[in-house]
């Protein structure tokens, strides 16, 4: 059974510490950023989510943020396809405006307000847990940016005989995603033939989804 995960998004650093640790105390698995860059959501070329896993369990995000609000994160999430239950989302707040208030109700969102107490954080966490199930996995958080693209490549895997073809759909400095008709085993690491714009021609496959029409599309991962 795998550990609980909460994702913070705050540009305090203190609050980032401070809620941090008190998360760390339900014996959670915490990752916490000044600004949402991991969510694919947070880069406008998206339109939606490709990953197949939730990337945690909770989240909670600050109202005030660079690019777009927390407010607006959520909707897009809830917009592009995101994988984690909205009940588990919170949004942070020290002077929340009327608007907003009226906003996050009708959400159904729940508001932390600033300065928080850990009985606040306990409270929302022993609701969260009620529909958090520990045997279902969370996905990998994606460090690097992503950005679109449509470039066919050739590929070969070392237990398959032979070279195949893909369409790597997003790149970035650290992983890929493709979509292919070809053999793709996940765990195993594959060679890539096609010289791409970053220096990942040998990379690690993390996930497989088989798509509607029987492709398959695959995250990649070259760090």
């Amino acid at each position: 059974m795998r550990k609980k995960r909460a994702i913070i998004y705050d540009d305090e650093p203190m609050i980032l510490e401070l809620l941090g640790q008190s998360m760390e105390m339900f014996d959670y698995d915490v990752l916490t950023f000044d600004k949402p860059v991991v969510c694919p959501v947070y880069n406008d070329d998206v339109e939606t989510c490709m990953n197949v896993k939730p990337c945690a369990d909770v989240m909670i995000t600050d109202l005030n943020m660079p690019k777009m609000n927390g407010i607006e994160l959520i909707m897009k999430q809830a917009a592009r396809n995101c994988k984690m239950d909205r009940r588990n989302k919170a949004v942070m707040s020290g002077n929340p405006s009327d608007d907003h208030r009226r906003e996050i109700k009708a959400l159904e969102l729940v508001l932390i307000e600033k300065p928080f107490s850990f009985s606040t954080i306990s409270n929302w966490l022993n609701e969260c847990e009620k529909s958090i199930d520990l045997d279902v996995p969370v996905g990998v958080i994606r460090l690097h940016k992503r950005k679109m693209t449509n470039i066919d490549i050739k590929y070969m895997i070392p237990s398959c005989n032979g070279s195949y073809e893909a369409t790597v759909t997003n790149i970035s400095a650290c992983g890929l995603c493709i979509n292919t008709m070809g053999p793709i085993v996940n765990e195993e690491t594959i060679k890539i033939s096609t010289e791409l714009p970053t220096s990942c021609q040998e990379a690690t496959v993390k996930w497989v989804n088989i798509q509607p029409d029987s492709s398959v599309l695959a995250g990649l991962s070259c760090c």
